[in-house]
Formats: structure tokens, C-alpha cells, sequence
């Protein structure tokens, strides 16, 4: 009987130990790592939808980290239709009707893992539709676990009508009437008489209203500009840690705001580029920079320190109440043998 309750013991101590203590520590943190959809939640032409992982190295395993990806992908075909779609940081990816599977040898770095690009096709000018990834299944070449579904909403809003061509100023020559001399026959008398010069009224040119960009370049990424598209997705590698952004205007007498030199953090980083025009039309571009890589912030690091200390808490307190029970067991046996 003794034998028994000692087996008993270790076999709880044991187990307990290696749930809190001897599972790898980024296991603790197993509800950081997952997939979601970013990109342009508004657009004129095309949109552009990023599937993000994040947490990736938490998930460890044979990849160290996320390196496969599958799921169920849905959208309204009658609202909107795909145009392009691409694995990104090298996943090999396939597409079928509705499923979707993405996977390489090495985990994934935090950031977008695949990119869709889509086309209006029945929205009306502020209409909505959802694009949804459903049934995500994670995998690190070691296990497989659910993440649930991810959906991302879309807005499209009508493209600006053309904005009427300035018609040209011409000045006219001031006209100026000749001096006339009268002579004055019979009284032999010579006056002359000038008329008072005519000038027309100047016209005077309307301001312009146009607010819109020439380009948009970029020291890092690829960006193809087009002035009547707002919003900009661009992917950079986790090296870049900051971005020029030089932004023309169309028009001389506009002024432009949000451009020059910035700091990148890993992930998305939003930048908006504001133009006014002279008359006071004012028009802004916005351009999404995702930054590749793992980026962890101070009050990251805490919650992981917090949550890693809250484990050796509770350990501790199941080996101390495990060592109580026994003590106590085993003297209550003593004491009745006795």
C-alpha cells in the first residue's frame, strides 16, 4: 500500500512538473501566436488583403515556429472577384475553389504570409462585403491546432470624378487711342487734344482645386502609383528599420504634408500623406508599410514575464501542496499501524 501511494505521488508530482516546468516555455504563451487579415479596409479599383501571422517562433516545434497554414476561404462572388493571389516569405501556396494551404521547411516570420488582391465587380459606392478565412489550422511539422476563422471587411468607395481642365487665361493688349491735332482755321489757332487711354478690366485666374499627387516613391518596397488610388499596401524586409517617402504634387500651388523620413516597427505601419490645394481641397493618400520580422515591445515583454512568472507560482504551489499531502497521509498511516 505504502509502494502504491509513493507511485501515486511522484506520478502527480511528475506530471505536474512537466506541464508547468519541463514544456518549452513558448508554449506557455500558445494564445500569441495566430493568423489574421489586414490590408485596404477601403478602395477605388483593387484591395489588397494580407494574411499576418503572429507569435510565430511561440509555436517552436520541428520548424522552430508557424510553417504551415490551411483554412476555408469565403467571399461574395457577385461583389467582388480575385484577381491575383501569392504565398509570400517563400511558402510554397495552393488554392483551391475555396480551400487554401500554405507551408515551407522553417517557421514564418512575423508578417504577411500570403497576399489577395481583389476587383470591384457589383458594389455600390459605400457598400461592404467580408472576405473570411474559416477553419485555420496551424502546424509547426509537429502538431496541427485549430486558430478559429479570421475575417477582414471591405469598403468601396467611387473613384473622385475628373476634375474639369483649366481653361487658359489670355490677356489682352491694352488699347490706346491716337492723339488727334484740330487746327483751328479761322482763328489760326493750333490746339491739340489727347483722349484718355482704355485699359479692359484684368481677369483674374480661378485658384486650382486640384489636390492630387503626381507619385509616390519610396526608399524601400515596391509601390505603383495611380492619383485616383488612396491607399497603398507595401511589404519591406525585417532589415528596413526606416522609409523615405517623397510624395509630388500635381499642381505647383498645392502644399503636401506626411511625407519624409520615418521609423519602422515590425508589422503595419500607417502613413498618411495630406495635400491642399490652392483653393483648399484637401485629399489624402495613405500607405501601409509592413515590416517583416519579429518586433516584441515593453509591454510585451512584461505580459510574457508576468505570465512566465505566474507559471512558477502555481508550480510552486502544487509540489508544496503535493509534499503537504503526502507528509500528512503517511503520518495518519504511521499512526494508525501503530
Amino acid at each position: 500500500m505504502r509502494g502504491r501511494v509513493l507511485d501515486a505521488v511522484c506520478v502527480f508530482i511528475v506530471g505536474a512538473a512537466i506541464w508547468f516546468g519541463l514544456v518549452p516555455v513558448e508554449l506557455a504563451f500558445a494564445a500569441d501566436y495566430g493568423v489574421y487579415f489586414a490590408g485596404d479596409d477601403t478602395f477605388t479599383d483593387t484591395a489588397n488583403v494580407y494574411l499576418m501571422v503572429t507569435g510565430s517562433s511561440s509555436m517552436g516545434g520541428a520548424c522552430g515556429g508557424v510553417c504551415g497554414v490551411s483554412g476555408t476561404l469565403s467571399y461574395d462572388g457577385s461583389k467582388i472577384e480575385m484577381v491575383a493571389a501569392g504565398g509570400m516569405q517563400g511558402f510554397d501556396f495552393t488554392q483551391g475553389e475555396s480551400s487554401v494551404v500554405l507551408y515551407k521547411q522553417v517557421a514564418a516570420n512575423d508578417g504577411a504570409i500570403l497576399s489577395y488582391r481583389f476587383r470591384n465587380k457589383g458594389l455600390a459606392p459605400n457598400e461592404t462585403t467580408t472576405v473570411t478565412l474559416s477553419g485555420i489550422s496551424l502546424t509547426n511539422a509537429d502538431v496541427e491546432v485549430g486558430a478559429g476563422n479570421t475575417s477582414f471587411v471591405l469598403r468601396y468607395v467611387a473613384p473622385p470624378a475628373p476634375q474639369p481642365a483649366e481653361e487658359p487665361v489670355y490677356e489682352q493688349p491694352a488699347v490706346v487711342q491716337e492723339s488727334e491735332t484740330h487746327i483751328d482755321e479761322q482763328e489760326g489757332n493750333e490746339s491739340a487734344r489727347a483722349d484718355n487711354e482704355e485699359k479692359p478690366e484684368a481677369k483674374v485666374s480661378p485658384k486650382s482645386s486640384d489636390a492630387s499627387l503626381k507619385g509616390i516613391s519610396l526608399s524601400d518596397g515596391d509601390l505603383i502609383f495611380n492619383k485616383n488610388i488612396l491607399n497603398y499596401d507595401v511589404i519591406v524586409g525585417e532589415d528596413v528599420s526606416k522609409i523615405v517617402i517623397k510624395a509630388e504634387k500635381s499642381n505647383a500651388a498645392a502644399s503636401v504634408s506626411g511625407d519624409g523620413e520615418w521609423e519602422l516597427r515590425h508589422g503595419v505601419n500607417e502613413f498618411k500623406i495630406e495635400v491642399t490645394a490652392e483653393d483648399g481641397t484637401k485629399k489624402e493618400y495613405v500607405v501601409k508599410v509592413y515590416r517583416d520580422g519579429v518586433g516584441i515591445d515593453a509591454s510585451e515583454y512584461e505580459k510574457q514575464i508576468g505570465g512566465l512568472a505566474a507559471a512558477v507560482v502555481v508550480l510552486t504551489v502544487v509540489l508544496v501542496g503535493a509534499g503537504v499531502w503526502a507528509t500528512v497521509y503517511f503520518l495518519r498511516k504511521k499512526k494508525r499501524l501503530s
